[in-house]
């Protein structure tokens, strides 16, 4: 087995480019809190990113020199796909968009036999 590790800001960057980042509003801004009195401006703790689309996991992918993306399915977090590599072989992939990582592993086509 093949695998094959995409650094995140790659997935990050294809990710943006497919729509996945979402657009953001700005909070509206309140007067300063008195600190002895003010207990809800306790740092949080962000809301996690909402999960890709298969049409914006299948956009990143191209971005970063996938083609012939077939057969996408979820399971869990991790996505498994066929594809042709960068290098233009076919490849059954699993794509972990939190970890920003691709695994590859070869796939027997008709003409290797």
């Amino acid at each position: 087995m093949t695998k094959t590790t995409l650094k995140a800001t790659v997935f990050a960057a294809a990710f943006a480019v497919a729509g996945f980042a979402g657009a953001q509003t700005a909070p509206e801004t309140a007067p300063p809190a008195d600190p002895a009195t003010d207990t809800m401006s306790a740092p949080s703790n962000p809301a996690p990113a909402a999960a890709p689309s298969s049409q914006q996991l299948e956009t990143a992918l191209n971005t970063a020199g996938y083609s012939d993306v077939a057969d996408l399915s979820q399971n869990g977090e991790v996505w498994t796909a066929q594809a042709t590599n960068p290098q233009g072989a076919a490849v059954m992939i699993e794509v972990d968009p939190t970890a920003g990582t691709v695994q590859e592993t070869p796939v027997e086509t008709e003409e290797a036999e």
